[in-house]
């Protein structure tokens, strides 16, 4: 139904900007048409169109990310005192960051490597500017429209671009998210604040976690090739991206940060990418499991078919497709099918979205079942939502 939904607002939208047709003749005009016409009164000048502005910091930094991206090493990047940078920096006050003073301190390595990690430290800090104007988009008052369209500006400029590089892995992504967008478009053009919420808030969570999985395929895919071929460049991209991950391990699986930076921190052909693929899945799975049912829990943020709830399915949906590549690896000798188990998501979702409350019980239960299905293959002792992993006992 979410799904659905976004098609249909996308749909909507491009209705919207087609040319109106033109009305038809009335009766009265047919009837009088062999009367002489008067004299034709000129037509009132069109207004001017009304063109939104994405955001200054994006459309100024657009030009020097691609010049970034076209960069190739040997001398050192255009940087300090550019939009780039103020960008990064705006993105810190913005979220309580420091990836200026990160990007700062690597940017006399001129190498391809260092350029290479340089590069996607600064895409991750346009990354977290724009989870933050997400967040604004969807639980503020104010703002809202500027917040969601800054926030489509970064991902149009600098991240929507990143998608062509894990489109075999994630055929689909820019679309999901382009609907997303296209959606939440809609509803803040028109004055119903349900609609805009039952677009942003879900939309806030689909455009989110759709750039983990893209950061978690970019991430797999540098690791495959710094291992096959002993290459530093495509490891020194895997550091960088892992920090767009990071914060998602945070609190359930916070020893697993260190497992990983340990990992990184090897030779290429030394690294073993499934250690580092399974702490960030320790993590996942046990986000994803606290919205398999939440929208149905006392807990919920709010009553079935509300915006909240309808959040929080889309939250799960989101973050089990990260790691479903993995789950059906693992879980496939217990009959685990990929595609029914996004189809039971779909439901739980329409249900969630409908007021359905005796089919979303039905379809959480077996989201909750194969949920914690994969978390015991992980090896997680308990099946759990918020529990943190232990640190590992020393040898």
């Amino acid at each position: 139904m979410l799904r659905a939904a976004l098609l249909v607002l996308a749909l909507a939208g491009t209705a919207c900007n087609a040319p109106a047709p033109a009305p038809a003749a009335k009766p009265e005009a047919a009837k009088s048409a062999d009367k002489p016409s008067p004299p034709p009164v000129p037509a009132p000048a069109a207004p001017a169109p009304i063109t939104k502005l994405s955001d200054p910091l994006c459309d100024a930094a657009a030009e020097p990310l691609a010049a970034l991206r076209a960069h190739t090493g040997g001398a050192a990047i255009a940087y300090t005192g550019t939009p780039l940078q103020q960008w990064v920096i705006a993105s810190d006050a913005a979220t309580g960051r420091h990836d200026d003073a990160a990007i700062a301190a690597v940017l006399v390595d001129t190498s391809p490597a260092g350029l290479a990690y340089v590069r996607t430290r600064i895409e991750g800090s346009i990354a977290q500017w724009m989870r933050d104007k997400l967040k604004r988009a969807a639980e503020g008052t104010e703002g809202r429209e500027a917040a969601w369209t800054a926030a489509r500006c970064a991902w149009a400029v600098a991240l929507k671009p990143l998608a062509a590089e894990v489109a075999g892995t994630a055929p689909g992504l820019a679309e999901e998210v382009d609907a997303a967008f296209a959606a939440g478009d809609v509803a803040l053009a028109g004055s119903d604040a349900t609609a805009i919420d039952k677009a942003l808030l879900p939309g806030h969570e689909v455009i989110e976690k759709s750039w983990f999985r893209l950061a978690h395929r970019r991430l797999m895919a540098a690791l495959a090739e710094a291992k096959k071929n002993g290459d530093p460049v495509p490891l020194a991209r895997a550091r960088g991206v892992f920090e767009d991950l990071r914060d998602r391990l945070k609190d359930r699986n916070t020893p697993g940060i260190a497992v990983v930076d340990k990992e990184l921190a090897l030779a290429p052909d030394k690294v073993d990418a499934e250690v580092i693929e399974r702490e960030i899945a320790l993590a996942l799975v046990k986000r994803a499991r606290k919205y398999c049912d939440e929208a149905l829990t006392p807990a919920a943020k709010g009553p079935l078919g509300s915006a909240a709830a309808m959040a929080t399915a889309a939250e799960g949906t989101a973050y089990t497709r990260v790691v479903l590549p993995d789950m059906s690896e693992k879980l496939k000798s217990q009959g685990f099918d990929e595609a029914a188990h996004l189809q039971t998501w779909q439901a739980y979702s329409e249900a969630v979205a409908e007021g359905d409350a005796d089919e979303a019980k039905r379809a959480s239960a077996e989201l909750v079942q194969w949920n914690c299905a994969y978390q015991q293959a992980l090896k997680i002792r308990e099946c759990t939502s918020s529990a943190d992993e232990a640190p590992a006992a020393a040898n």
